[in-house]
């Protein structure tokens, strides 16, 4: 704007500068302001009527506006004035709810479960690292963000906060409950009365690899989830994904730690044919005693 001013007739220039004083007491002095008064100016100075003054003694005339001669070797420009408006970033726009905010800052995709996050990202071919539709994975990704909450290398849109990787079901006991191949859990002999329950010897193994253990399963219909020691993951050699889960029965409720595990596989005992399992998850014993499994008819 200082190198447009220093362009106009000195007249001019001491105009602008009183113009531009006030304008300041206000709030900023802006480029419209600027082409406004230039504007004005040559408005003034092309009035039919008052635009030319003439010395009629003299039988000069004085304009009010002088044009100055243009520089060899340049290009004139020509300027469209429009209502002022601010700048904006194409590149802030979101791509998920469409205003005005990047990716990383968006509201509406924060309140979505983890798992719609991740199949907008892939769907999109966005970047986990970035979140910027880069054309690049987040293994190659030279501009990760830091998390916020947890300080780690990921976007703090897409941190996981404790309630989503816990189970929200009550859990009250095991669908099935496998064993680790020696005992069919831990914990107090019930030897005042004989209770039986449904406890079958299985075969357990992984569905990517070949080691099968000879176990027993606890099959209770009135729960919600699987479960298996801790022990018989170790004798597969596998691992999971670390998570907690709301741990309720009928007398407590109580939040633990436990490993969710993929692809086990079970088979009766005298049979090949395996059927795989929905997620299990892992615990260090079982509630239930060999005391507990039917040797004879019942």
């Amino acid at each position: 704007m200082k190198n447009i001013v220093l362009k106009l007739p000195y007249k001019l220039r001491e105009k602008w500068r009183a113009r531009a004083c006030e304008m300041q007491r206000t709030g900023r002095v802006r480029m419209i302001s600027l082409v406004s008064f230039v504007e004005r100016q040559a408005s003034v100075m092309s009035d039919p009527i008052y635009g030319n003054i003439q010395d009629l003694s003299s039988g000069k005339v004085k304009p009010m506006l002088k044009q100055a001669p243009k520089p060899k070797g340049t290009f004139a420009t020509n300027l469209n004035v429009k209502p002022h408006q601010e700048p904006r970033n194409p590149d802030s726009s979101c791509l998920f709810c469409k205003r005005d905010h990047e990716l990383k800052s968006c509201p509406e995709l924060e309140k979505k479960v983890h798992k719609d996050k991740i199949t907008f990202l892939k769907q999109n071919g966005i970047c986990f690292g970035c979140l910027v539709k880069a054309g690049h994975v987040s293994k190659d990704c030279t501009g990760r963000l830091s998390c916020s909450i947890c300080k780690k290398s990921h976007p703090s849109v897409l941190h996981i906060k404790a309630e989503q990787s816990s189970v929200k079901a009550p859990i009250s006991s095991a669908q099935v409950s496998l064993g680790d191949g020696e005992h069919s859990g831990a914990g107090d002999k019930h030897n005042s009365n004989e209770c039986m329950l449904s406890i079958v010897p299985v075969k357990v193994k992984h569905s990517k690899g070949s080691k099968v253990i000879h176990t027993y399963a606890f099959l209770d219909s009135g729960s919600s989830a699987t479960f298996c020691t801790k022990n018989l993951i170790d004798k597969l050699n596998i691992t999971g994904r670390k998570t907690n889960i709301l741990l309720r029965t009928m007398s407590q409720e109580k939040s633990v730690s436990s490993d969710i595990i993929t692809g086990l596989e079970v088979s009766a005992i005298n049979q090949n044919s395996f059927i795989a399992l929905p997620e299990v998850y892992t615990q260090r014993s079982m509630p239930v005693d060999t005391s507990s499994i039917p040797t004879r008819p019942i």
